[in-house]
């Protein structure tokens, strides 16, 4: 295989050059690139970056072991990061990728990403890419479920990193995979379901009070609790499952629509929660409402909802909405603190032939 370019837009990818040593030395010094990659030394000299464009990159592209390319802005030439692919065997390949500090937060990387995959499974034929990265490391996860990555449990010490042995995350795409694309926006004029986005993260600590601790699974309001429970809430899923941000007409955020479907029944769980100016208002039958009119239309063929004992605010919309209790799965919730009891949880389930289905 010669170097290649293999997109020219929105991004450029093409094989690194000499003009990419210096841009990679620079990037290699910021600590989230070090931190999340296991194959860089640290610390990282001008000269391991010139090892790595003059004569390992080179080497791959020769041996037909491993392409490497450089991501480029189209209209500026500004270096934004590599991405490469290791050659497995004659029908698999593994991807791996990095972003310079300034390229994070654009979409760049889910972009490249997608043409590399397609590459892999196109032009070289290969029946599966496997994707692995450290855990914790939620931006990599994020652009690779968009993409279509399926990923599974985290593997105790799959990774080595300059020596040390670290928990992984790993990922396959076959062809027949297709992007996970964000959830729609969604709107009746009163509430607005949209895709969770970072910034959320400002909002967060005033809409999390002792009510939403205690009926819900958010972790708590410290701004690192709620970054790793919102790094989840933006994760991409699959029709008809979904996670939603709840806005007002003025564009505020009020609370969150969660939609996941179970492994083995693939019925659709869903579960909500409001902060407390949004409370009383009407606005979670509405938020609820048209999440589940969209996860219906989109082939959910039952839901269901878990509400702790005593919640009873949210047993009573979701007999608003139709759902008809089940039963109280008792000790069902984990304890939030140590050397507190398990919560029970009483069981809502809503199925086509109830009156409340939704149906357009």
């Amino acid at each position: 295989m010669q170097p290649e370019a293999i997109a020219d837009v929105p991004q450029r990818i093409r094989p690194l050059t000499a003009d990419d040593i210096e841009p990679i030395y620079l990037a290699c010094q910021d600590p989230l690139v070090q931190d999340w990659t296991v194959s860089i030394p640290v610390p990282y000299a001008r000269a391991d970056a010139e090892s790595f464009v003059l004569h390992i990159c080179p080497l791959g592209w020769a041996e037909d072991s491993e392409y490497s390319w450089g991501i480029e802005d189209p209209v500026t030439r500004g270096f934004l990061g590599v991405i490469g692919l290791r050659i497995q065997d004659d029908d698999c390949s593994e991807v791996g990728y990095w972003l310079a500090p300034g390229a994070r937060g654009r979409g760049v990387m889910t972009q490249a990403l997608s043409a590399v995959c397609e590459f892999a499974t196109g032009r070289l034929g290969h029946d599966v890419v496997r994707w692995q990265a450290i855990v914790g490391n939620e931006a990599s996860r994020r652009t690779a479920e968009r993409v279509g990555f399926e990923i599974g449990p985290p593997v105790r010490g799959l990774l080595r990193r300059r020596g040390e042995r670290l928990d992984g995350w790993t990922g396959t795409l076959v062809p027949a995979d297709t992007p996970r694309p964000p959830p729609p926006v969604l709107t009746d004029g009163v509430v607005t379901l949209r895709p969770p986005r970072s910034a959320d993260i400002e909002a967060l600590p005033d809409l999390v009070d002792d009510e939403v601790l205690t009926w819900t699974g958010v972790p708590g309001r410290s701004r690192a609790e709620l970054q790793t429970w919102l790094d989840v809430a933006r994760r991409p899923d699959r029709p008809p499952a979904a996670r939603f941000a709840i806005t007002d007409a003025a564009d505020r955020l009020q609370g969150f629509v969660r939609l996941t479907r179970e492994p083995i029944s693939e019925s659709v769980t869903v579960g909500w929660w409001l902060g407390p100016e949004a409370r009383g208002r009407g606005y979670a039958r509405r938020a609820v409402g048209l999440a589940l009119g969209w996860s219906a239309a989109h082939g959910a063929h039952r839901f269901a909802a878990g509400i702790f004992d005593g919640n009873g605010a949210s047993a009573a919309l979701a007999e608003r909405l139709g759902m008809r209790p089940e039963g109280l799965r008792r000790a069902y919730w984990p304890a939030r603190r140590a050397g507190d009891p398990r919560r029970d949880t009483w069981l809502y389930s809503l199925i086509p032939s109830d009156p409340g289905w939704p149906t357009g």
